[in-house]
């Protein structure tokens, strides 16, 4: 609703099994209007002519490149906790992104390749008291300079969380060089009840009820998990013992949503912009 409030919105969807499909149109100002459609199975989704009815706020707009960055951000965001959803995304009849469906080790595995990993992820799970862990490490090798190769999950969202980003990090120990960026994701279920995800408004950001006794514990679950990956030299604890405090800091290890994290999409942009 939010983004047919400024643009012209046009959803189509076909179940699988369903005769025919259905599309959705929004314009500002008007109502919406549903009718049947002839299409493949799936959904598709279309923007266009993005505050043309806000024009003071269009100029706020960077490159055309940079913006449609952005948008790949976003849906690799939200691609990854839903690896069941085969995810394309197309610009100017160039395909810019293409995940296909599978299971969650298989789809951190595609958002890391995009990110760098060219190598097997080191994954493993755990629990405790209520606690749950589940995180894929690619090689300290493949490390990047840029930061956005690190992921946090919480309640099925990517979030900024600077404790938990810090712990993927020193999960590492002395097998990352102190300038690289690791590629990770670190999934994080605490015990329901246990997490204010109403903190950020994009809800980006989450608090913890018990924060330093659930940090404790991903930590205790991570250095079990971290203890037989192959580039571990020995050490039984790799993690930094001390205390973090909670909270989230833009220029922490987290991942940055700011810019779009690989640069093969840059060029793949540049190809069609000529702005970016």
């Amino acid at each position: 609703a939010s983004v047919a409030a400024v643009a012209r919105v046009e959803i189509r969807s076909r179940p699988t099994g369903a005769v025919a499909g259905r599309r959705a149109r929004a314009q500002p100002g008007l109502p919406v209007t549903l009718e049947p459609i002839g299409m493949p199975f799936g959904t598709q989704v279309e923007v266009t002519q993005l505050f043309a009815n806000v024009p003071a706020r269009r100029k706020f707009l960077r490159s055309e490149a940079t913006e449609i960055g952005h948008c790949i951000d976003a849906i690799v965001r939200v691609a990854l906790v839903h690896p069941q959803v085969h995810v394309i995304v197309r610009h100017a009849r160039r395909e810019l992104l293409s995940l296909a469906a599978g299971d969650q080790a298989a789809r951190v595995a595609q958002v890391l390749a995009r990110c760098g990993a060219a190598g097997p992820l080191h994954a493993f799970v755990g629990e405790r008291e209520g606690v749950s862990v589940q995180a894929w490490f690619a090689p300290p090798e493949q490390a990047q300079r840029q930061r956005s190769g690190s992921f946090v999950v919480v309640r099925r969202r990517v979030v900024r969380e600077r404790t938990l980003a810090q712990m993927i990090r020193q999960a590492y120990g002395d097998a990352l060089a102190s300038d690289a960026q690791p590629l990770a994701l670190l999934i994080v279920e605490p015990p329901r009840g246990t997490v204010d995800v109403n903190v950020h408004p994009q809800k980006s950001e989450v608090r913890f009820a018990e924060a330093q006794k659930l940090f404790a514990l991903v930590r205790e679950l991570i250095a079990e998990g971290m203890a037989d990956a192959p580039w571990q030299r020995g050490s039984a604890d790799a993690i930094d013992q001390g205390e973090v405090g909670q909270g989230s800091d833009a220029n922490s290890n987290a991942h940055d949503w700011t810019r779009p994290h690989e640069a093969s999409t840059r060029a793949a942009l540049a190809g069609w912009s000529g702005r970016g």
